[in-house]
């Protein structure tokens, strides 16, 4: 896209330019000196659409929320959680790049260590836990909180997973990760 694209556009390729850099670079170790070089834009210009580096990753935080909302609404009309949360789960994180993965745990280390950060990621991780939990608790799933905290903890260990081995393949994981999510979801409320 051009330099001199304007409306949407304009900040879709400045998030886009600073999701890659925060993913290569790291969030503290790019500034928005870089962010400006690369996109080829004044700092006038950059601050006109985020007002900081806080400002873009609150807006990829924001479009995470937005993501996980709706794979929290696909797996509400599964027809069987124990069986359709283990693939989502698969293929979420294998469908996200090498990039997305480590702009994923950039955000979280972020998070630990920015006092601006940390309510907006503590906030969204709440919402996709307690979205979980409201389905596991309308399925009858015993422990709803505490499993849905489960269930997304494998998930964000899955993400560490491959970081730590970029590229690979979790389909070999497919029958352990779907036994662990199985027997969690077979355990049923007392009546």
């Amino acid at each position: 896209m051009p330099p001199t694209a304007r409306g949407p556009d304009r900040r879709t390729e400045i998030l886009e330019t600073a999701a890659r850099l925060f993913a290569e670079r790291g969030f503290h170790a790019t500034s928005m000196r870089d962010l400006c070089a690369a996109l080829g834009m004044s700092p006038g210009n950059l601050y006109h659409w985020f007002p900081s580096k806080q400002a873009i990753i609150a807006a990829f935080v924001e479009a995470d929320r937005r993501d996980t909302a709706a794979r929290l609404a696909a797996l509400a009309t599964a027809g069987d959680l124990a069986t359709e949360a283990a693939p989502l789960l698969l293929s979420y994180v294998s469908s996200a790049t090498d990039a997305e993965i480590r702009l994923f745990l950039e955000i979280y280390a972020g998070a630990l260590r920015d006092p601006e950060l940390a309510p907006l990621v503590r906030t969204a991780d709440a919402e996709a836990r307690a979205g979980l939990a409201a389905l596991l608790r309308e399925a009858g799933i015993a422990e709803p909180e505490a499993t849905a905290t489960v269930v997304i903890s494998l998930a964000d260990g899955l993400v560490s997973r491959r970081a730590m081995e970029p590229g690979r393949d979790l389909a070999e994981l497919a029958g352990p990760v779907g036994a662990a999510i199985g027997a969690l979801l077979a355990r049923r409320a007392a009546p």
